[in-house]
C-alpha cells in the first residue's frame, strides 16, 4: 500500500483530492528540518512546499517514489 506523507500541510490553504489507489494519508501540520526524515521514513510519496530534501533526507526514506511539490507560482 502506498503511503502518502505531506510533511507541511499548513503551508498550503487549499483542498487536496486523494488519490483513486487504496493508501494511507499522513499530514504534519509543519515539521522542522530535524523532524523530515523520521517523518518520510516510510514514505512512498512525499508532498512537500519549502522543505529541503536532500541526499541526508532521502536516504532515509529507500521506498519514495515521488517527490510532490506542492506549491504555485
Amino acid at each position: 500500500m502506498e503511503r502518502i506523507v505531506f510533511i507541511e500541510r499548513n503551508t498550503i490553504q487549499a483542498n487536496f483530492r486523494r488519490p483513486a489507489f487504496e493508501h494511507d494519508w499522513v499530514e504534519y501540520p509543519e515539521s522542522s528540518g530535524a523532524q523530515v526524515s523520521e517523518r518520510i521514513r516510510d514514505a512512498t510519496v512525499i508532498i512537500s512546499n519549502k522543505l529541503s530534501l536532500g541526499e541526508p533526507q532521502l536516504a532515509a526514506a529507500p521506498d519514495v517514489k515521488l517527490i510532490a511539490i506542492a506549491a504555485t507560482g
